[in-house]
């Protein structure tokens, strides 16, 4: 049998394994501290070769620059696409409506036998995934960088440019705080609270942890002339949080 990948993520264990002639899959450093958890699998992913020509499915409901989703049957279909003009896909995450099994197809290669793959769940299938799953597990996937101290998990929340990376780097410095992530962190609802958890889609800053925190406090960050704290309406949090969240927008339910 070939070496699949186990990953843990926010809580959420991964298992994808290759057909019998992929030696096995090579993965960006981000992902290292994630690997080979030993739980159960929460999502099982096989990954083949040999994307048809003619891949269709149906017509797309959902479409950015560099990929697509639609659905048939009981299917959730996620294309990676070749290029904005090229719209044929490049790889493609076809998942059953639970999201609980699903296929990864990849390009058919020249050498057919015991080849490493490079990581068939990166960018953006991996995101995908993950805001697809998260709000099923009471969850969600935040544009912000967190940190956790003194066992207690606190978020700061922006834009790109708000902050989040250099702030992390200051943060850094002081004794017993340890970074979950500079720019994505998940939350979810666990045991009757709420965590916060370090991802593998880190800022420029590169921080990257598996680790989480019950989450203490919620911070939105902006750049201003003076340092200052204003607290905000619960109303204005949850616009906030929306505008900052990553949402599956193509899933109407």
């Amino acid at each position: 049998m070939p070496e699949g990948l186990k990953l843990k993520i926010a809580d959420i264990v991964f298992s994808i394994k290759g057909e019998d002639d992929i030696k096995g899959f090579s993965v960006e450093n981000e992902y290292t501290p994630f690997l080979n958890a030993d739980e159960k699998p929460d999502v099982v992913l096989k990954v083949k070769r040999g994307i048809p020509s003619n891949t269709r499915y149906t017509e797309d409901e959902f479409t950015t620059p560099i990929w697509a989703y639609c659905r048939f049957d009981d299917k959730r279909v996620f294309k990676v696409l070749s290029s904005n003009k090229n719209r044929h896909p490049a790889r493609l995450l076809v998942l059953k409506h639970d999201l609980k099994k699903g296929e990864i197809i990849m390009p058919k290669v020249n050498k057919t036998k015991n080849i490493l793959l490079q990581n068939p769940f990166a960018y953006p299938l991996d995101q995908l995934l993950m805001i697809s799953l998260l709000p099923q597990k009471q969850g969600i996937l935040i544009h912000s960088c967190g940190f956790k101290y003194k066992n207690k998990g606190y978020l700061f929340i922006g834009s790109s440019g708000a902050g989040k990376s250099t702030l992390s780097r200051i943060l850094e410095k002081k004794n017993g705080v340890h970074i979950l992530n500079d720019d994505r962190i998940a939350a979810r609802k666990r045991y009757g609270r709420f965590y916060v958890y370090g991802t593998p889609w880190h800022g420029t800053a590169g921080f990257a942890s598996p680790d989480k925190s019950p989450l203490k406090g919620l911070f939105f960050i902006k750049k201003d002339t003076k340092n200052y704290l204003q607290r905000l309406s619960v109303s204005d949090i949850i616009s906030r949080l929306v505008k900052y969240s990553f949402l599956p927008f193509w899933d109407r339910e």
